[in-house]
């Protein structure tokens, strides 16, 4: 399962992994969080899609920076709008590690 490896890899690098299965999951964990550094998400999730958990985590986090994960085409499920974040799998641990702590930096 891509979400638990992805967790796995960014445990490994020292942060601190809160692990949702779709857009309910999301919701009981952004309840239990004070504060949240960075929202990584799949553009395709159940019960809904990154996008929604976004929009989500952004009305309880303002300015909280997101990175999207997708196989697919950014237009197939952001709807023709373009995201500002996205990294296209497959994605290597170094990508992923140098993409993130780039969006942590501000970058």
């Amino acid at each position: 399962d891509v979400r638990h490896i992805v967790a796995e890899i960014l445990r490994r690098a020292g942060h601190v992994v809160h692990q949702a299965d779709g857009l309910a999951g999301a919701e009981v964990q952004l309840d239990g969080l004070p504060t949240l550094d960075l929202l990584l998400t799949d553009l395709v999730l159940p019960g809904g899609n990154g996008l929604e958990v976004a929009r989500r985590v952004r009305a309880r986090y303002p300015g909280v920076p997101v990175l999207f994960m997708s196989g697919y085409s950014e237009n197939v499920f952001a709807g023709g709008q373009a995201v500002e974040h996205l990294l296209q799998k497959p994605f290597t641990s170094r990508t992923l590690l140098d993409t993130l702590d780039a969006l942590l930096a501000g970058g």
